[in-house]
């Protein structure tokens, strides 16, 4: 069988990380694997000899936005045609977009795999026409939480399913003999969705109280200068770093005492999955989609604080680094249910959806 991915990069990134496990579980059946990303940078993640990469961007790209579209198009129809694939599935708005474009010439089924916030991911006029008039023409969808799903047509509802994002087998592993530093650590874009800025803003009030405690937040982005800048304005330059993405963030949260994540919105999200199943204790907003909410019990296995909410961080990181006690059995129950979560299991559903889909199709 012959199954087609369709994403914006292999870049560093949550649904990247999916589609590199996914095709590697799959690839094991000998099923033919191919992903199709919209720009041509570097694959951060290691897949099978066998998985054929394209892309529909040179490394030199066409600046105007009209001809790269129609450009991107052409060649995503002459990649589809020569590998003739089985089944379809797209990652993110864009390159989902232009798959349905091409519906009418597509003969195989596509599955649509919504990995975000949809009331924020279509906030646009332009992506609520466009997911309004394509989405409805796929065979099936695939959702991280009841929250995504209930955001769309009881249409898309109905011919979906709620699939968890796996949990990164390496972080399964734990070293327990890693001496812990006085760090809290938040991994993620620089941008404002993941809201760093309320982080840091709620950390310039702690480290007055707790000043040997260092904020180290792993990530790039769009927000670099701006979070910088508030970093000198607030004089934390030797207590807040932004030392970017670093390739053993595994090693770093295991030498991290609290994991924190302030997003105003999520779909499921592997760095809190990650801290968790490494034992630490973690706090994140309860943004929408429902993602966190879905991972954290409240105070059992984490701690919720409403989104930008300053204050409630403040006194959750507070509450965290004075209670001992409470941050060992939150660490412990958060490891414990991310065994939930072990790739083989997500992957297995992953690939009964898929065939379930094919089967449908060729009554």
């Amino acid at each position: 069988m012959k199954i087609l991915f369709c994403t914006g990069s292999m870049r560093k990134g949550g649904a990247e990380r999916v589609i590199s496990n996914l095709t590697n579980y799959l690839s094991r059946d000998n099923n033919e694997l191919y992903i199709i990303t919209s720009i041509n940078t570097k694959t951060e993640y290691t897949l099978n000899k066998n998985i054929g990469v394209y892309h529909l961007d040179g490394i030199v790209r066409e600046k105007n936005k009209l001809k790269r579209i129609k450009k991107r198009r052409k060649k995503l129809k002459e990649i589809i045609n020569n590998i003739r694939p089985d089944i379809i599935i797209t990652f993110l708005p864009e390159p989902t977009f232009m798959v349905m474009s091409l519906r009418r010439k597509i003969r195989c089924p596509i599955i649509i795999s919504e990995r975000n916030d949809p009331s924020e991911e279509y906030k646009s006029f332009i992506y609520k026409f466009l997911m309004r008039k394509y989405y409805k023409k796929a065979d099936g969808f695939i959702f991280q939480t009841e929250g995504a799903k209930e955001y769309f047509s009881k249409n898309i509802q109905n011919k979906s399913v709620i699939i968890e994002n796996p949990i990164n087998k390496e972080f399964l592993i734990r070293n327990n003999n890693v001496k812990k530093k006085d760090i809290i650590i938040s991994t993620g874009r620089l941008t404002a969705q993941k809201n760093q800025k309320m982080l840091i803003s709620a950390f310039s009030e702690i480290t007055d109280i707790y000043p040997h405690y260092k904020l180290i937040i792993y990530g790039e982005g769009d927000l670099r200068n701006e979070l910088e800048m508030q970093i000198k304005r607030l004089g934390l330059e030797n207590k807040v770093f932004l030392p970017g993405v670093v390739n053993n963030i595994k090693e770093k949260m295991e030498e991290s005492k609290i994991f924190v994540l302030s997003s105003n919105y999520e779909g499921m999200p592997n760095a809190l999955m990650e801290a968790m199943a490494l034992g630490l204790p973690v706090i994140s907003t309860d943004c929408p989609s429902g993602g966190p909410n879905y991972l954290i019990e409240n105070r059992k296995t984490g701690v919720l604080v409403p989104i930008k909410n300053v204050e409630k961080l403040k006194k959750a990181i507070i509450n965290l680094i004075e209670d001992k006690k409470m941050s060992d059995e939150l660490g412990k129950n958060a490891a414990k249910k991310m065994k939930e979560l072990n790739p083989d299991i997500i992957n297995e559903k992953w690939k009964k959806y898929i065939y379930k889909i094919l089967e449908e199709n060729k009554r």
